[in-house]
């Protein structure tokens, strides 16, 4: 109004993506027995262009088949987490990624070859950014096999048809370990939270002051509950921990699937939808000697890609809390922490606000107020809560 110009800035961080794969055009099919189920299973051997500097990948693609008049007819929807793999002997396109699908969803669809996959979607893990698509891929072999043709009442869709073959829940009533809870910490925390003393039987994941990506911790807890020889937990986390379980329990075969009767994850002030202080904030703390450094995983961004690949029937298992200071004290006191209230929106517990903590499919248990995230803050820490911590144990699936 005084005439006086400005211009308005915005400091926004976004991940910038080497885009180190692409896929080549080509899909080989072929059909198996599986060595234990003896379910058929249909095999996809998806070309690439691969640099090598990345190993892992995102894909999902929608599979197509062709009805009795040789229309096309949707078949499956197939998602997950893939390697890179290298044929044998082999000079020219010797790079592909693997792909399968139980054999039931074509007799399901009344569909036979020849098989198209459309939409077929590579991503890398830092963020889930797309690094190539393709609208239609064709898929060569498989014109010698037809499905049986059968009616929907006759297929019952089942977890194998689903995940594929699982030793975990095919072997379950065969393992005599006793049920574990494993405790998984936060994003750069600095020790143990947990009330030990209150959690019977209990597996402590450490490895702390540490950033990781979620596929990344995941794959570290994996190997260390490979050496501890463990074949049956629920699990626990707090703050990344909760989607870290959530991530192992969706794109890993693990203890979580042998385990009954309770919850099999449950987590206290997750950022399932992401928290702005893993992004620019972050970046500024860690240029100060504070927090770990950015995480994608846990940006709004990256958060909320990584969660929109989640199976609805996934999340429904996982049983959270949140916390946030209290509503009921003076305007100047309704904070956890000053410095991360300046960036965070209101009903937060200094690292999570409670609309980001909300896991669209899961099962809110309860809101606390007075409770924040970790130590230092200005009301008690949220893990610090016995009666809670006795309600989480006495749930836990096993």
């Amino acid at each position: 109004s005084d005439g006086v110009k400005f211009i308005r800035s915005l400091w926004y961080v976004f991940t910038v993506a080497h885009r180190s794969i692409e896929l080549a055009g080509d899909v080989r099919g072929s059909l198996r027995t599986h060595e234990i189920s003896n379910r058929d299973i249909i095999d996809f051997d998806i070309d690439v262009k691969w640099d090598g500097s990345q190993l892992s990948y995102r894909a999902f693609a929608q599979v197509w088949g062709r009805g009795e008049k040789d229309e096309e007819v949707p078949v499956a929807w197939m998602s997950g987490l893939v390697d890179v793999q290298t044929r044998k002997y082999c000079l020219f396109n010797c790079h592909y990624i693997h792909m399968q699908l139980d054999s039931r969803w074509l007799e399901l669809a009344n569909a036979k070859p020849p098989l198209t996959l459309k939409s077929v979607t590579l991503e890398e893990l830092k963020a889930y950014i797309t690094l190539s698509k393709s609208d239609r891929l064709e898929v060569s072999g498989l014109m010698q096999w037809s499905p049986t043709s059968v009616s929907e009442e006759c297929i019952e869709i089942d977890w194998e048809m689903k995940e594929g073959y699982n030793p975990y829940r095919m072997k379950k009533e065969n393992i005599t370990e006793t049920g574990k809870i494993l405790l998984l910490h936060g994003y750069c925390a600095k020790h143990n939270g947990f009330l030990l003393d209150y959690f019977d039987d209990y597996l402590l994941y450490e490895d702390y002051e540490t950033n990781y990506l979620h596929d990344e911790y995941a794959k570290n807890v994996l190997d260390v509950l490979e050496k501890n020889g463990s074949t049956r937990y629920s699990a626990v986390g707090h703050s990344q921990g909760g989607p870290v379980a959530l991530h192992l329990f969706t794109y890993y075969q693990t203890g979580m699937d042998a385990v009954e009767n309770g919850r099999v994850i449950q987590s206290i002030g997750s950022p399932y939808l992401g928290t702005p202080l893993a992004g620019i904030i972050a970046l500024i703390g860690d240029a100060f000697g504070i927090l770990c450094g950015k995480n994608g995983d846990l940006t709004y961004d990256g958060a909320q890609r990584w969660e929109s690949l989640i199976p609805m029937e996934k999340e429904a298992e996982v049983y959270f809390y949140t916390t946030q200071y209290p509503k009921e004290v003076r305007i100047l006191q309704r904070y956890c922490s000053l410095v991360s209230q300046l960036v965070l929106s209101a009903n937060n517990d200094g690292i999570t606000e409670q609309t980001k903590g909300l896991l669209p499919y899961g099962h809110l248990v309860d809101n606390y107020e007075g409770e924040c995230h970790i130590d230092g803050m200005r009301y008690p820490r949220q893990l610090g809560n016995v009666d809670r911590t006795k309600e989480i144990n006495e749930k836990a699936a096993r």
